[in-house]
């Protein structure tokens, strides 16, 4: 059996069309590779918010939650499956769920009717239900009307931590201790409260992986509570306070609508704590009732709100596109603001940056925002000829986002912190939110190239996707827009923002996520999937980050079908052979199908997207299997999402991004029927069939060397 460097280095030689022998010996590229993995991992940059792999939750009432079971590696040899077990403390527990052991892990789910205190446990069974492991027990939280309180966990190891001040709160509120350490004390905090005699529920603590903190400087905490607030307030807890002596530090509690008290506060006018507390408990339970579910889950987790009487229009097809901006250029009047993550030299470029430059002649105020990293413009002192052109044009302006100098070559946050939207509003009335750059591979249609066997990987065309938004939510989009260029140096708009009438009868918000200091993308995509009844759709190409693979674990445990319409990083012929083109490519593609394989056990359903049949397409197997760059989730024909936002880390955490989620059963409807018509034709994944198998090897080797911790 081949080592796994071995198998990489294959892999490597196989693609760059090298000789080499079969030693297991490191050489000049094994030891390459190391070096240049060991300086990603320690720069990289996994966050996992608080997410049900943290030691101890809060939840609603009926809201399901996971119980989480890691086997050692010695006893998951005997054990096949695992029994939950789940009581109020000092009551004895009863089997919740049980459920298979796969690689070391299980995860059962559970939802509580009754508001309480609750402990599980875990046991991992082996032949004739003996058990050869348990798991130690665990706390969760499920709240009901009464006030939930976070209190820093800091007042725990203060000289004087304030006992009779928590002891009056736990009279008639549930608390949560919330922990900021850098380092996870968690059984240190355990040990603290009990020595001190302090009010004991539950715990909850982020949890970090090969976190270089310094990337994110003092912006994580805020970002990491905030997405803690909205999170929970989304899943229903009424979340309403806060104790802590450090009101500074806890400043975006009072953002997001959280009152803050000293302890000094509690016992100085305990009956006004306890009114205020009480009294936003019952505001925020009669919201929470009044509103329709997902409406409130998302106005909860992405401070948006929708919009109403927007007409929209979401488009799959690269050819359709093309012609619908290039014909809204043309069209315009008075701007037009064009906002991409990557401009690419080629056809397109050319044909935009003309309609662009005819748009300026005739008077329209043209203006051009790029990301200066992946436009090459202002970054490494690069500048990008296309951008060029187009600024020595009279009437038209362009900027670059976030430009960096050479001094930041080794500054990888830097290299992460990007703008990744793509935005088109044309006169103030009419807007794309998409996810295609400008580049040929966004705007070309698979029935406008011919391909061969031979054909190579930059010229075959992507699947993606673009909203098209007239109406209210225009307003919303331009004012993005305006920020951005604001903040990229531009003019910054003084007047007030001008109503855009109503054009159809959808509704739709803009959902933004501004880099590192909110998690707004991937709190949406979770509420969709939380929200999920019947069926989930998605269409992504990239692996997905742990806080959205744990809500696609509790859809699928509810029952939920979840369809993932995937592609293939290094495009494939329609008998799964790839098509030539870069390694790197290979090595996604191995990375994110890796990363896939525990859902599909799980059930969810993997489709590899394959083009209609035509004329020209006349490689093996008569199809072609390309990249999915599209980012869309749809959800019982009822609500979708469409835009920039990937479903991974980077999406969820550096760049900034835009989605347009719309709550509308007509617009998700003809999605939906689109989606499920290139289903019937595309490739469905059998974990066990010989095409997924073929590549098994890789896959493991790629996870060795590239885990989790590196792709953030």
């Amino acid at each position: 059996m081949e080592s796994p460097l071995a198998v990489l280095r294959r892999l490597f030689t196989e693609r760059m069309g090298a000789k080499d022998d079969t030693s297991d010996e490191p050489g000049a590229l094994g030891e390459m590779v190391a070096r240049t993995l060991d300086q990603l991992r320690r720069h990289a940059g996994v966050v996992q918010f608080l997410h049900p792999h943290a030691r101890e939750q809060v939840v609603a009432v009926g809201e399901p939650f996971e119980l989480i079971a890691s086997a050692s590696a010695i006893r998951g040899l005997v054990a096949d499956r695992v029994r939950f077990e789940l009581a109020l403390p000092g009551e004895e527990p009863s089997v919740v769920d049980e459920c298979a052991l796969e690689a070391g892990a299980a995860f059962g789910l559970h939802r509580c009717d009754t508001p309480g205190l609750y402990e599980w446990t875990w046991a991992a069974l082996g032949p004739a239900d003996v058990v050869v492991q348990r798991g130690p027990s665990c706390r969760v939280l499920v709240a009901g009307s009464d006030p939930v309180v976070f209190v820093d966990a800091a007042l725990a190891f203060a000289e004087d931590p304030p006992r009779a001040a928590l002891e009056a709160l736990a009279e008639f509120a549930s608390i949560a201790w919330i922990d900021f350490a850098d380092e996870d004390h968690h059984e240190e905090l355990r040990t603290r409260l009990g020595e001190a005699d302090l009010p004991r529920q539950v715990i909850l603590s982020h949890v970090h992986e090969d976190l270089d903190r310094s990337a994110f400087g003092e912006r994580f905490h805020t970002a990491f509570l905030r997405t803690t607030c909205r999170r929970l307030r989304g899943l229903g807890v009424p979340l309403v306070g806060l104790v802590t002596r450090a009101h500074e530090r806890f400043a975006a509690c009072g953002d997001e609508g959280i009152a803050r008290f000293d302890p000094a506060d509690l016992l100085s006018d305990p009956t006004d704590a306890r009114e205020r507390l009480e009294a936003a408990a019952r505001d925020f339970a009669l919201r929470r009732s009044a509103a329709d579910p997902l409406t409130f889950r998302l106005d909860e987790t992405t401070r948006s709100r929708t919009r109403e009487g927007n007409h929209l229009h979401v488009e799959f097809d690269n050819r359709q596109a093309r012609r619908a901006i290039l014909d809204a250029v043309d069209a315009a009047e008075s701007s037009v603001d064009f906002q991409v993550y990557i401009v690419e030299d080629g056809g397109l470029v050319d044909t935009l940056g003309a309609a662009l430059i005819r748009a300026a002649r005739r008077g329209v105020r043209v203006r051009v925002l790029v990301d200066a990293l992946y436009s090459r413009e202002q970054a490494f002192g690069m500048r990008n000829p296309v951008l060029a052109a187009l600024r020595d044009e009279p009437g038209v302006e362009v900027l670059a986002v976030d430009p960096v100098p050479v001094s930041s070559l080794f500054a990888l946050s830097s290299l992460k912190k990007r703008d990744h939207r793509k935005l088109v509003i044309l006169d103030g009335a009419r807007a794309f939110v998409t996810g295609r750059n400008a580049g040929d591979l966004y705007y070309t249609g698979f029935d406008e190239v011919a391909i061969t066997d031979a054909t190579p990987y930059e010229r075959i065309p992507w699947l993606d996707a673009h909203v098209e938004v007239r109406g209210p939510l225009v307003a919303d989009i331009a004012a993005a827009f305006a920020r951005a260029w604001g903040g990229a140096g531009g003019e910054r708009a003084q007047q007030q923002r001008p109503e855009v009438p109503p054009a159809g009868p959808a509704r739709a918000r803009l959902v933004l996520h501004e880099a590192i200091d909110d998690a707004n993308g991937m709190a949406a995509y979770e509420a969709l999937l939380d929200a999920a009844r019947s069926h989930v759709f998605i269409l992504n190409d990239f692996p997905i980050v742990s806080t959205l693979v744990a809500a696609v674990r509790r859809a699928l445990g509810r029952g939920v079908r979840v369809c993932l319409l995937t592609g293939n990083a290094q495009p494939r012929r329609g008998d799964g052979t790839f098509f030539r083109g870069p390694m790197y490519r290979e090595f996604f593609e191995h990375m994110t199908k890796g990363r896939l394989e525990p859902l599909v056990r799980r059930g969810l359903e993997l489709y590899e997207y394959a083009t209609e049949a035509h004329p020209d397409i006349v490689c093996a197997g008569g199809v072609v299997r390309p990249y999915v760059h599209a980012k869309v989730m749809s959800v019982d024909r009822r609500a979708l999402s469409v835009g920039s936002a990937n479903l991974d880390a980077t999406a969820s955490f550096w760049e900034r991004e835009a989605n347009v989620v719309i709550e509308d059963e007509t617009v998700a409807g003809t999605v939906e029927d689109w989606i499920e018509r290139a289903l019937a034709r595309s490739f469905r994944v059998d974990p066990d069939g010989e095409y997924w198998q073929r590549d098994a090897r890789a896959r493991g080797v790629v996870a060795r060397l590239w885990p989790e911790s590196l792709y953030s």
